[in-house]
């Protein structure tokens, strides 16, 4: 080997990153807390009753179902009985019948012992509407509403009887039965308490005024738990049936519409999703959980260490509940308007409020952050994307703004360029680039912070919100279902070159490595393959609960802000395989986030910034884009490489760069870039060709890249 080669080799050597995880006192463990973990799609769902793995459920598109759920992550339907007539609000199980109560029929027997065939055997029209019934032994009571209480013996259940009727004040609204009693949520009187022990002429012992509207009742032993509408959880001492007495309540955010009880821990569903409570000392009950589900959910019932709920359009939810607490945020900083965006630099979050514009928040310590400044911007404030000392704001009809925060406590917008309805913007390379809800793609010259200028447009369909780069192209997220690859080069052509039909409205795209991660409405997560971006191809998807808004990544892992259910994180590692790790809780709607080393910083809409800890398998060093990074960093994204590879190149600060690719001889086979980059991550691709465009042999190649204050290189192969 010559002098030469030998000197370009000597620095074409493997780096070895080290990428530390935080430690336990930064980070929290997200698949360690009250967790979603799926959900089936048979419609509103009104009354659960689980017995020996399998769900017998009523409502939904048929009056029962039944499912298996020995895996609680992937609930399967076995079979179906339609009523024809009435609809079906509760349902008890015992001795291989299912017992319904219907709002018209009354009371339905079904056989249930072949789950995969229910069979209707027994039907009682009651004198009222049956809203909810219990089964101890050969003795069913149903809540008849204005009928009062009805005790029916089911001996025969193909000929279910009425043996005895309890008149209640007002209205007979749900029934839990333990031992010889029957406990009534009355809707107007409290909880009723009934002796049952001559089924033929049951008498109300005992009663308790509770505050709200009782909606629910569950028992165990001494004692009875009330989802009581507006009032929330009300935890009852009903030791002396004859005198039942209120021991303590918990106020739930929304309105509580069903509760069950396994030892002290209580469920409570509402319009606000799924609470937790611990009660173990009843009067002073514990909320340990919060899914932050925004969706109302009418009963619940736990198996097995975790929740099963019913609601009104996402049919049986799932959670698991071991252990049953939610993961919180650190703090939440209170910032008045609608905050739609949030980008940080160090210890600086940078949060775009609709109405009021750009707010500074410094974030040195997580717990005590507060707000610096603020700035009104023209507009209205949707997207923000920081980089060298500039805040670029996607402002609406305003267009873009360019805020110069060398001072984060005295912001001033420096430049300005009207867009139609900038949603969104990114910076790469000296151009900004803008997602124009009407347009489509602006291309923008930002070299000169104090004087962009346009210098390209791509057309593209209407309601345009997001924008990512890769390499040369730009990936545009629509509304209406699509996401477009532009290829912008040059910027002033930018062109469409494909064209990603999605199953729902997008709502936000990131890009890492070679995939696409598209927040999408219907679909949840979807991963698209865009290595060859021409031939760009969703590849798989992971569904999750409520209305994704938006997506970061970081390593390996997918944040993903749900507006109605917090930060969900999913395991991407395997990109065609993504898997659900955990989710955190945030107050209010997760509108987006970003992630700064040990913390995730979340904009809630209404409910200000919240921050919260990362998971602790976040390596420190994966830094996403618009972040200060503290090293160049290089890495091929397809190697080994047929007929493409892309550059992956992270600059910490603004400098001249050459990357450039070399044989085993040392010889420059291409100049891939040559002259100055800006701070943040860039993609660069190389198609196997040499300068004079002619395809490069099979085998081993190093792509060097340098800069005045340091070099680094990656080996990379080409195979024919």
């Amino acid at each position: 080997m010559n002098p030469s080669s030998i000197r370009i080799l000597s620095f074409l050597f493997l780096l070895t990153v080290f990428s530390p995880k935080l430690t336990s006192a930064q980070c929290a463990d997200y698949g360690d807390h009250l967790r979603w973990i799926s959900e089936t799609d048979q419609g509103g769902v009104d009354g659960i009753s689980i017995v020996g793995d399998v769900a017998y459920v009523t409502g939904g598109f048929d009056d029962l179902v039944t499912l298996n759920v020995i895996n609680p992550a992937e609930p399967t339907i076995l079979g179906s009985v339609d009523l024809f007539s009435g609809r079906p609000t509760g349902v008890a199980v015992i001795n291989g019948q299912a017992y319904l109560s219907d709002n018209i029929r009354g009371l339905h027997a079904v056989d249930i012992s072949n789950p995969y065939n229910p069979v209707i055997v027994g039907i009682l029209d009651t004198p009222g509407y049956g809203n909810d019934v219990a089964v101890i032994g050969n003795i069913a009571c149903v809540a008849d509403r204005d009928s009062g209480l009805q005790i029916v013996d089911v001996s025969n259940p193909a000929s279910p009887a009425i043996i005895g009727n309890v008149p209640t004040p007002g209205r007979a609204h749900a029934v839990a039965m333990e031992g010889n009693y029957a406990f009534v949520a009355d809707l107007s009187s409290g909880v009723l308490v009934v002796d049952i022990t001559n089924p033929g002429s049951p008498s109300i012992i005992g009663t308790v005024a509770v505050p709200g509207t009782p909606e629910d009742i569950a028992v165990a032993g001494d004692v009875a738990v009330v989802a009581n509408g507006g009032a929330g959880l009300q935890i009852l001492d009903v030791s002396n049936p004859v005198i039942p007495f209120v021991q303590g309540s918990l106020d739930t955010p929304g309105y509580a519409f069903g509760v069950a009880i396994d030892g002290d821990q209580v469920t409570v569903v509402d319009n606000e999703g799924l609470i937790v409570a611990n009660i173990s000392d009843p009067g002073n009950p514990e909320l340990v959980g919060d899914s932050g589900m925004r969706a109302i959910a009418s009963a619940v019932e736990i198996y097995q260490g975790h929740a099963y709920l019913g609601t009104g359009i996402a049919g049986l939810q799932v959670y698991d509940l071991v252990p049953p607490q939610s993961l919180w945020p650190l703090n939440s900083v209170a910032v008045p308007g609608v905050l739609l965006d949030v980008a940080t630099v160090g210890n600086i979050a940078y949060v775009a409020d609709y109405d009021l514009g750009l707010y500074a928040i410094d974030t040195t310590t997580a717990e005590s952050a507060s707000i610096l400044s603020s700035l009104a911007t023209p507009g209205q404030c949707r997207g923000v994307f920081t980089s060298n000392n500039h805040v670029y704001i996607a402002d609406g009809a305003s267009g873009l703004q360019i805020v110069d925060a060398t001072d984060p406590t005295n912001m001033s917008i420096v430049g300005t360029l009207n867009t139609t309805d900038a949603q969104a913007v990114v910076v790469d390379n000296n151009y900004a680039y803008v997602a124009d809800y009407n347009v489509g793609l602006r291309v923008i010259n930002v070299a000169d912070a104090s004087y962009p200028v346009l210098v390209g447009t791509g057309s593209y369909a209407s309601e345009v919100v997001d924008v990512a780069i890769y390499g040369s192209y730009a990936l545009v997220a629509s509304e209406q279902r699509a996401v477009a690859v532009f290829d912008v080069d040059p910027p002033s052509a930018p062109s469409v070159v494909k064209s990603l039909n999605t199953p729902g409205e997008v709502r936000a795209i990131a890009v890492s490595g070679s995939w696409a991660y598209i927040a999408d409405k219907e679909a949840g997560l979807v991963i698209a393959d865009i290595s060859d971006p021409v031939n760009a191809a969703i590849v798989a998807s992971i569904e999750l609960p409520g209305d994704i808004s938006d997506v970061v990544v970081v390593g390996d892992f997918a944040y993903v802000a749900l507006r109605e259910a917090g930060i969900y994180l999913v395991d991407i590692a395997d990109p065609l395989a993504p898997q659900l790790i955990g989710q955190a809780h945030t107050p209010g709607d997760a509108e987006a986030l970003t992630i700064e080393a040990q913390h995730v910083f979340v904009a809630g809409y209404q409910d200000g910034l919240n921050i919260l800890s990362v998971d602790c398998s976040t390596p420190v060093s994966a830094v996403p884009e618009h972040q200060t990074l503290t090293a160049m960093s290089l890495h091929v994204l397809q190697n080994p490489a047929e007929h493409r590879t892309v550059i992956q190149l992270k600059l910490p600060a603004p400098e001249q760069i050459q990357v450039a690719v070399y044989d085993v001889a040392g010889r420059r086979v291409r100049t891939i870039h040559d002259g100055v980059m800006q701070t943040g991550e860039h993609l660069l691709p190389w198609d196997a060709r040499d300068n004079y465009g002619r395809s490069v042999a099979a085998g081993v190649y190093f792509c060097h890249a340098s800069t005045p204050s340091g070099a680094t290189s990656k080996k990379i192969v080409i195979v024919r």
